[in-house]
């Protein structure tokens, strides 16, 4: 589900904090704190803007299957090894304990495994979903 609007609406007033850090006093210290407060909260907000755009993006959702590299893909069908090869650093979304928890694939040296920020570090879930650029 795309999420255009609130991008927008995250992205104008992404633009009017800006404009708000460049005439800021700059010459005093509490200016200089009121800056800062006002760029952290545009570093959040460019945060949650690239979350949103991700989250716009179509998703497919399958299973998992070791590919003969060691690399895991994600097939949409059965014995089909038709998704994205998964490496380190890959987004991706897996369903555990009944929900959705996003987070991305790493290797410990020996095998991929699910990374979820604020979760324990679990081993490949066989439900995912993987948002790609539709082609």
């Amino acid at each position: 589900m795309a999420h255009w609007q609130e991008l927008a609406a995250l992205q104008s007033a992404s633009a009017d904090i800006s404009k708000a850090i460049h005439a800021t006093d700059k010459t005093t210290w509490e200016g200089e704190y009121v800056r800062d407060i006002l760029q952290g909260l545009l570093d959040d907000m460019e945060t949650a803007a690239a979350r949103i755009e991700y989250l716009s993006k179509p998703s497919i959702e399958g299973t998992l299957y070791k590919n003969t590299r060691g690399r895991y893909v994600v097939t949409y069908q059965e014995n089909a090894e038709d998704g994205p090869e998964l490496t380190s650093g890959h987004p991706l979304e897996a369903y555990y304990d009944d929900e959705w928890h996003m987070g991305r694939v790493e290797h410990n040296g020996t095998d991929y495994y699910f990374y979820g920020p604020g979760k324990p570090v679990l081993s490949i879930i066989d439900k995912v979903r993987v948002r790609e650029e539709v082609r």
